[in-house]
């Protein structure tokens, strides 16, 4: 990584700006994300007026209260937050995946941990795709792009 210090960091930060600017396609999608975030909060700030106008403070608190409810009741609950835990791989397992990617069988038996199942489906998949080099070298990634965005695959 170029300078551990302020000036590098700032650096790093004018380079990931630049790439991002040069690039149509990254400007488009950041542009979309903007455009949905001005929409979102102009009309959180739109309805609040307007409930406040009509029904004061309380209004405003049981406005976001509803619009907040259903992302409550419907988001995942993060591991550790009750008795039921959801696990990923339940059927088939990472030691019957491995063989259908084409590796040979991990020798592992039972039960497998989500980290060591990651592990697993990942070298699998990995080991069937390395010399698929369309994978490896996408148009869109450019040696600026790779400077900057390259630590997010743990590789420049």
């Amino acid at each position: 990584m170029a300078g551990e210090g302020l000036r590098g960091r700032l650096g790093n930060a004018a380079g990931a700006f630049t790439s991002n600017a040069r690039n149509p396609n990254l400007r488009r999608a950041q542009l979309s994300f903007l455009a949905a975030w001005t929409a979102e909060w102009t009309f959180t700030v739109g309805l609040g007026i307007v409930a406040y106008r009509d029904g004061g403070a309380t209004a405003v608190g049981l406005v976001g209260l509803l619009r907040m409810a259903p992302s409550a009741i419907l988001a995942p609950c993060p591991p550790g937050c009750s008795n039921s835990t959801v696990y990923m791989y339940t059927s088939p397992s990472p030691v019957e995946i491995g063989p259908m990617l084409g590796s040979a069988p991990a020798g592992l038996t039972g039960a497998v941990d989500d980290h060591s199942a990651d592990a697993l489906l990942t070298s699998a998949w990995l080991r069937r795709h390395a010399d698929d080099a369309a994978l490896w070298h996408p148009p869109e990634l450019t040696p600026g792009l790779a400077r900057t965005e390259g630590w997010t695959f743990g590789a420049a």
